[in-house]
């Protein structure tokens, strides 16, 4: 998929805990192939985002979401997802990853180019795979570096339980200003965070048993 931007206004974000919910972030399908399908039949997925970081929570990656039914991120939230990208918290770019069956979960990593001035804007690419085990498959988010290597970030395994067959997965780029108030400097707060993706790309197999007609 070739380069594209996404704009996020602030109080935007994607995150459940049991005081709320909070869906409303923008997200971008890959457009030239299709982006749902079983969990079983998920293998990776990867994008690469750069945006120049200045507020509190200012986000941007990758998320996979997972529903009963047919995905589309963006008629509503999913009830199960998986987001990772760039983070910027308490004046630092992290490495993010956020898990939620239900309520989320969230961890952080160092970010190889974490010494950057605010403002500043680099490219992360970070990515999902299924990577199977003698325990069973799970879903491992890396961070991949210039020179190639994967740095594993997390493993999520609660998506391949007992009912995954009745899972559908979609893949999406997403954005995301959560920060609203007390922004600095004041105009911060009524201003949108742009990002900018390219490497956009997915690999989701079909066996005889889901391929579409």
């Amino acid at each position: 998929m070739s380069a594209f931007t996404l704009s996020a206004k602030p109080g935007t974000d994607i995150w459940s805990k049991p005081s709320t919910l909070t869906f409303n972030a923008p997200t971008k399908q890959p457009s030239s192939v299709t982006h749902t399908g079983p969990i079983k039949a998920f293998k990776s997925a990867r994008v690469s985002v750069s945006f120049p970081w200045s507020q509190q929570y200012d986000q941007a990656g990758l998320i996979l979401g997972f529903r009963k039914t047919t995905l589309t991120l963006a008629a509503r939230a999913p009830q199960r997802w998986i987001k990772t990208g760039v983070e910027f918290y308490n004046g630092e770019p992290l490495l993010s990853t956020v898990g939620t069956d239900n309520f989320s979960d969230w961890s952080v990593a160092p970010h190889p180019d974490g010494e950057k001035a605010v403002g500043a804007s680099t490219w992360t690419t970070i990515s999902f795979e299924k990577v199977e085990s003698e325990t069973g498959p799970s879903i491992w988010v890396y961070l991949i570096r210039a020179d190639g290597k994967k740095q594993p970030l997390r493993e999520v395994t609660w998506c391949f339980g007992n009912d995954a067959e009745n899972w559908n997965v979609g893949i999406a780029a997403y954005v995301a200003r959560p920060n609203k108030d007390g922004a600095e400097p004041l105009e911060a707060q009524f201003k949108d965070l742009e990002v900018t993706f390219e490497s956009f790309k997915q690999d989701i197999w079909y066996d005889e048993e889901t391929q579409p007609e």
